[in-house]
């Protein structure tokens, strides 16, 4: 925004807890891996951030489940995630879509959400979110306000294959191995050092960047 770009940025990280993977936006700061899912959400919104569940019910990735859900939704008391990703283009999105849809819309009654969760340059836009409005604030009234909506597409098996060895041999040994190498080099250097993993580290958002699939369509049904 100070260099006068027309787009928003918003600062991101998706966080592995023990209950699945969940997504904290608006946060300067990284967070401590395998800690309690509850504990966690509630260390974000306490840092000022909005919790996300990404890619929920899927068996494919570390994904937050019913027990998980119920965790994040108390009985009583205010909400712990302000949404729930329901476009998640990706395999692991892909197998539990239709659960996630129904789930929300008989049970759970959260904003919904998309997300190109890309892994490659091609995949970005392929999944987003549209709200009223343009601004961050704008887009935290709508999650408030449940308006957002979710587009999104599917990735083929031809867009996949290209990728996904490459990304397969980095989400299971290339990345573990780094984040252990790291958080044990930090603590020889600093004993009391907290484990926080720098390769769940900070992302970004970019909640009004033109998508790749094309205009997008506003909650009006008019092109945005």
């Amino acid at each position: 925004a100070r260099r006068g770009y027309r787009v928003g940025v918003v600062p991101g990280v998706e966080i592995t807890t023990r209950g699945g993977h969940l997504l904290a936006l608006d946060v300067d700061r990284p967070f401590r891996m395998l800690r309690p899912l509850a504990e966690t959400a509630d260390e974000v919104r306490a840092a000022g951030g909005v919790c996300i569940v990404p890619h929920p019910y899927s068996w494919l990735t570390t994904s937050i489940g019913e027990r998980g859900l119920r965790r994040l939704l108390p009985a009583g008391s205010p909400p712990k995630i302000a949404g729930i990703e329901l476009w998640n283009p990706s395999l692991a999105g892909k197998v539990a879509h239709e659960r996630a849809r129904v789930a929300n819309a008989l049970r759970l009654g959260l904003a919904e959400l998309g997300g190109s969760d890309a892994h490659a340059l091609a995949f970005i836009g392929s999944a987003y979110t549209t709200f009223p409005g343009h601004t961050w604030d704008d887009f935290k009234q709508a999650l408030a306000e449940r308006t957002t909506r979710a587009y999104g597409r599917f990735w083929s098996a031809a867009e996949v294959r290209p990728i996904a060895v490459k990304q397969t041999a980095r989400a299971w040994f290339v990345t573990p191995a780094t984040k252990i190498r790291r958080t044990l080099a930090r603590r020889r250097a600093d004993p009391s050092a907290t484990n926080i993993a720098p390769a769940d580290g900070l992302a970004t958002a970019d909640v009004t960047r033109p998508s790749a699939l094309g205009p997008r369509p506003s909650p009006h049904g008019e092109a945005s």
